[in-house]
């Protein structure tokens, strides 16, 4: 445990269920874990649960006191009602120095709040005005406005609602080891099949490959309906699942539409594994062109060129990998969590 002057309590918020694994509920359990080592006492504070409590450590590798406030959400303003009568006692009790909040919700507390903006709602906001003036309302409420990346400050800006500070999201380092090439084997890696994901890019891109002679695999994290005898589908998959695939992966490939910033783009670069991204991305997620490449469109033929590279370019290759996990460390969980304790103490 590091020491980082007074221990605090913090409390960190998810306004609904904190056991989907997304992006959101790894960021919380992510910095809950560097705040822990500073030194702090941490309480995730969840609307509901609809997985099993104990099985959370094994979703998210971090083991911290978890509780909720309530049944499933029955409607926005029901569970609005929730957070400002049940939340705000509960999180009396505890008496938080600081609370973090991902998914802005109304609470009683004077407390030193920051709400933090992943993008989620972004095309929620865009098409209910209603809706924006209710967040600009409760984001006002609070402190700090934080934003994950400048491409969400930039969007909320359009919509009318400003980010004080960008701070980016967490990586617990040590979790992700660096293969070096000989250790990798011939596949690609696409994690997600949500339409925004585009799995059809990276099956399209891995089949202009093979035709061309190349004889590498295509392994999908996620739900997907396999076509192919060279489509390896992980329906489920753990945490050390998914970073042993990140460390034998010769290339992750995510022709996203749209991202605040991506753990899975972070992860894999950790990992040593170089990345092809497609015009969702930020750019602030890769060094561009050292650590991966950005495409900026969905044809499959761009993709497959740039994998094409890596395979054939086995220097190249290793220099990226370097790059990779040399920038990953930028978002060490120690480093970040210091940031938000920063906020506090200049407050």
């Amino acid at each position: 445990m590091e020491d980082f002057g007074d221990i605090m309590n913090i409390a960190i918020i998810r306004r609904w269920d904190v056991s989907t694994v997304d992006g959101v509920n790894r960021f919380i359990f992510t910095l809950a874990d560097g705040l822990r080592r500073l030194g702090h006492r941490v309480l995730v504070l969840s609307h509901h649960i609809k997985e099993d409590p104990s099985n959370l450590p094994n979703l998210f590798g971090v083991d911290v006191e978890v509780r909720t406030i309530g049944n499933a959400c029955r409607g926005y303003v029901k569970c609005m009602w929730d957070w400002f009568i049940r939340g705000s006692r509960i999180l009396n009790k505890f008496e938080p120095d600081m609370i973090i909040v991902n998914g802005v919700v109304p609470l009683r507390l004077k407390t030193f709040k920051v709400a933090v903006n992943h993008g989620n709602a972004v095309f929620e906001l865009r098409r209910s005005l209603l809706k924006r003036y209710i967040a600009k309302w409760l984001y006002s409420l609070y402190d700090y406005v934080m934003c994950v990346s400048s491409k969400v400050a930039s969007e909320m800006e359009e919509l009318g609602l400003t980010c004080d500070e960008v701070i980016p999201i967490p990586l617990i380092l040590e979790n992700y080891i660096p293969k070096p090439y000989s250790e990798r084997e011939p596949i690609v890696l696409h994690v997600g099949t949500s339409p925004r994901k585009r799995p059809d890019v990276s099956v399209n891109a891995v089949k202009l490959l093979r035709e061309r002679g190349y004889d590498v695999k295509l392994v999908i994290v996620s739900y997907y309906e396999k076509k192919h005898d060279w489509i390896i589908v992980k329906r489920k998959c753990s945490d050390q699942e998914l970073r042993e695939l990140y460390s034998k992966a010769l290339a992750l490939i995510h022709p996203s539409s749209w991202e605040g910033l991506p753990y899975v783009v972070l992860e894999a670069q950790a990992s040593g594994t170089p990345v092809i991204v497609g015009p969702g991305v930020p750019d602030g997620a890769l060094v561009l062109g050292k650590s991966g490449f950005k495409i900026a469109s969905f044809n499959p033929r761009d993709y497959a060129e740039k994998l094409r590279i890596l395979l054939e370019d086995s220097s190249l290759w290793k220099s990226m990998s370097s790059e990779a996990r040399r920038y990953a460390e930028r978002f060490d969980h120690i480093k970040i969590a210091r940031r938000y304790i920063e906020l506090y103490q200049v407050k």
